[in-house]
């Protein structure tokens, strides 16, 4: 009884947190669609407001339109250039940019190719060169063993049969 009781209870509880919070999400629908008008509508003036500062800015005397682009700066300078009271003036602009850039450009190299080795880069050298004399040591030391077994056998050691060319007659020296 008591059992039951208290499941009413959580029953009714749990029915009352729903309605509250179903009403609580309707109110927010209701403010979320209401901003959502709001901000169509200040979307919609802030849109007319640019067209119309566009339309009465290309309307005043003062304003030109900003060309910044590679092409347009490249077409400003042609023109500079064939101006006969500036031409000596661009060209010698048009050097020192060259120049600068030029410069900008190899910087990089020359730094590197000025700078000392890398502690890796020495590493490696040094390491490179142990290597090769540990097997340069290997070679020579395997060459003793050959020369060594030869003087020791008492048959000579096998020749090798050289394709392509005529071979020297069975018992014959070189």
């Amino acid at each position: 009884m008591r059992l039951e009781r208290e499941a009413q209870l959580v029953a009714q509880q749990s029915a009352q947190d729903t309605a509250r919070l179903q009403r609580r999400f309707d109110e927010l629908g209701q403010v979320i669609t209401s901003k959502s008008a709001e901000l169509r509508a200040a979307m919609a003036t802030a849109t007319a407001e640019e067209v119309r500062i566009d339309l009465r800015m290309q309307q005043d005397s003062r304003w030109s339109p900003e060309r910044n682009g590679p092409l347009s700066r490249a077409m400003a300078l042609e023109t500079m250039q064939r101006d006969p009271a500036m031409d000596r003036m661009v060209d010698k602009f048009d050097l020192q940019a060259k120049v600068t850039l030029i410069t900008l450009e190899l910087a990089f190299v020359l730094i590197k190719l000025m700078s000392p080795a890398s502690l890796y880069m020495v590493r490696l050298i040094r390491r490179t060169k142990e290597e090769a004399g540990r097997e340069a040591h290997e070679y020579q030391e395997y060459l003793r063993n050959l020369r060594r077994q030869a003087a020791v056998s008492a048959t000579p050691m096998p020749r090798m049969r050289l394709l392509g060319m005529a071979q020297p007659a069975a018992g014959a020296s070189n």
